[in-house]
C-alpha cells in the first residue's frame, strides 16, 4: 500500500476523514469499473491536533493537480431517529405530513431542528418514513469546526456503515434486517439495516471492557433489549445481529455475552471475493477504518446519502479544485473570511444584546400570572433543553408525550449516575397523579416517584417534583 505522500495519480479517488472518539481517521479510496483499491489510510490522535489541522496535513502532503473529493463523516450520535407511518400522499404533500408529524415527536420548535426523512416503502395503504433530525446549532457547530475542510459531502457514519455494509456483507448474510453492533473505543454503535436502506441508529454507552463485570453485563442487556423494542425488532428472530469490531477478541467476547443471554449474534466477517475485489484491504483494516471506507464509497454514490441533514445549511464547493499545492492559499483565505465573520457576529451580539435588555424589562414588569411570562417561562425553559446533548432530548420526548396542557414542566436535571427529576406545576393532585401514571408508562423509565408537592393557595397551583430512572443512564455502573 502507497504511503499518504507518496506520487499517485488522484483520479477517481474519494478521500474520507471522519472522527471517532479521540481518534482522527482518514483513507483514500479509488473505483476501477466495479472493483476498488484502498491506497492509503491514516489514523492520529485528536489530542494532537484539531479537525482543520487534520484535514490540512491531508490535503497539503498530497502530491497531485487533479480535483480529488473530500468526504467528511457526521457523528449520529447527536443524531435523533424517528420510523413512522404515513397515508398516500406525493411531491409537497408528503413533505407536508412528515413535518406534521414530526413536530409533535419532537421537545424542541422544528425550527431549531434539522429534518431530513426518507421514503422506505409503500404498501398501497401507508408508507413507512424513516426521519433523521438533528439542532440546527449542533450542525453549525459541526460547520465552523471543519470550516477549512470545506468538504465536497457530509454524511452521516451510519449511512457510512451501510455503505460498507452493502459493499461487504450484505450478499453473505440472508436476512433482511440486520443490525449492526459497531463496537468503539468508548461506546457501542448500534444501527438497523432494512432492504439495504437506514432504518435507525443509536449508541450505547458501555467500553468493551466493562462487561468483565456481572452488573454492568446486565444493564448492558437490558439496554440493548430495549434498543431492539425501540427499533420495533421485539421478536428477534426476525432481524440478523452482528459484531464488528477492530479488535477480535472483542467482538467474540460481546458475541459470548450475548449467547449468554439468549440472544444469537455472530461476528460480522465480510464475504471473501468481495474482499478480493478491493485491493490493499484485509479484515482487519476494514473493521478498523469500516467507517471512512463507508464515506469514500458513499462519495462515489450520488444516491447514497437521502438522509442529509446538512442539506440547505451547507453548499458542497464542487466546482472547485482541491489539491496539495492550494491549501496554503485556501486557508489564507478562510482565516480572512473567520475575521470577517468574528466581526459580523460582534456587531448582531451588541444589538441583540440591547434588545435582550429591553425585553428582559418588559417581561419583569409582567403579571407572574399572565399567558406572557408563562410564555417567557417556557421559551426558558427550552433554551435550557436545547443546550442538551440529544439522549436527553430523547427523553423529553418521551415526557412530552403523554403530557396534558394541564401540566406544565418548570424545571429538570438529568445527570448521569443520578436519578432524573423533573419540576412541573398543574391544579390539582388528580391531574399529577396521572401525569406520572403516563410517565411511569413510557419505554425506558422506571421508579417513577414524587418527591414533593406543593400546593400555592394564592396562585391555585400545585407545584410537584418526579425522580426517575431513565434506562441505565441514570444509574451507576458497578
Amino acid at each position: 500500500m502507497k504511503s499518504i505522500s507518496e506520487k499517485t495519480k488522484y483520479n477517481n479517488v474519494v478521500i474520507s476523514l471522519f472522527r471517532e472518539d479521540d481518534l482522527f481517521k482518514a483513507v483514500a479510496v479509488r473505483k476501477s469499473g466495479n472493483n476498488f483499491q484502498l491506497l492509503w489510510h491514516k489514523k492520529v490522535s485528536a489530542e494532537q491536533m484539531g479537525w482543520n489541522q487534520f484535514c490540512e496535513q491531508i490535503i497539503s502532503s498530497i502530491e497531485t493537480d487533479q480535483p480529488v473529493p473530500l468526504i467528511l463523516g457526521y457523528d449520529s450520535n447527536n443524531v435523533v431517529f424517528y420510523n413512522i407511518e404515513i397515508p398516500p400522499a406525493k411531491g409537497a404533500q408528503v413533505d407536508a405530513i412528515v413535518k406534521m408529524q414530526a413536530e409533535r415527536l419532537l421537545p424542541l420548535p422544528i425550527d431549531q431542528m434539522k429534518l431530513a426523512w426518507r421514503l422506505n416503502r409503500w404498501d398501497g395503504n401507508k408508507n413507512a418514513v424513516t426521519i433523521a433530525a438533528a439542532r440546527i446549532d449542533e450542525l453549525n457547530k459541526f460547520l465552523l469546526t471543519t470550516r477549512f475542510c470545506q468538504p465536497n459531502q457530509i454524511v452521516l457514519d451510519c449511512s457510512a456503515l451501510l455503505k460498507s455494509w452493502n459493499v461487504f456483507f450484505a450478499s453473505k448474510y440472508a436476512t433482511s434486517k440486520n443490525l449492526l453492533l459497531h463496537v468503539k473505543a468508548n461506546k457501542m454503535q448500534v444501527c438497523l439495516f432494512e432492504s439495504e436502506h437506514l432504518i435507525r441508529g443509536t449508541s450505547l454507552s458501555y467500553k468493551p471492557e466493562e462487561l468483565s463485570s456481572p452488573e454492568t453485563v446486565a444493564m448492558f442487556i437490558n439496554d440493548f433489549r430495549d434498543t431492539l423494542d425501540d427499533f420495533g425488532c421485539a421478536a428477534i428472530s426476525d432481524v440478523g445481529i452482528y459484531v464488528i469490531s477492530e479488535d477480535e477478541m472483542v467482538a467474540e467476547n460481546l458475541v459470548a455475552v450475548l449467547s449468554q443471554h439468549q440472544i444469537n449474534a455472530e461476528k460480522a466477517l465480510p464475504g471473501e471475493q468481495l474482499l478480493d475485489s478491493f485491493k490493499g484491504c484485509s479484515c482487519k483494516l476494514l473493521a478498523e477504518f469500516i467507517v471512512p471506507i463507508g464515506l469514500s464509497l458513499a462519495g462515489f454514490d450520488a444516491e447514497t446519502e437521502s438522509l442529509n441533514l446538512f442539506e440547505d445549511i451547507y453548499q458542497s464547493p464542487l466546482k472547485k479544485s482541491r489539491t496539495g499545492k492550494s491549501a496554503g492559499q485556501f486557508l489564507k483565505l478562510s482565516l480572512v473570511a473567520v475575521v470577517l465573520l468574528v466581526v459580523l457576529v460582534l456587531v448582531c451580539f451588541a444589538s441583540d444584546k440591547m434588545k435582550l435588555v429591553q425585553m428582559k424589562k418588559y417581561f419583569n414588569d409582567a403579571d407572574p400570572n399572565s399567558n406572557l411570562a408563562q410564555l417567557v417561562e417556557e421559551q426558558r425553559l427550552r433554551k435550557k433543553i436545547a443546550a442538551q446533548k440529544l439522549p436527553i432530548i430523547d427523553l423529553l420526548t418521551k415526557i412530552n408525550k403523554d403530557r396534558q396542557d394541564t401540566v406544565l414542566l418548570n424545571n429538570f436535571l438529568f445527570k448521569k449516575g443520578l436519578r432524573s427529576s423533573i419540576t412541573c406545576q398543574t391544579k390539582d393532585s388528580t391531574e399529577m397523579a396521572k401525569f406520572a401514571k403516563s410517565l411511569a408508562k413510557q419505554r425506558g423509565i422506571s421508579e417513577v416517584r414524587i418527591q414533593s408537592q406543593a400546593f400555592d393557595e394564592k396562585k391555585k397551583q400545585l407545584s410537584f417534583t418526579i425522580t426517575f430512572h431513565y434506562r441505565n443512564f441514570t444509574k451507576k455502573k458497578k
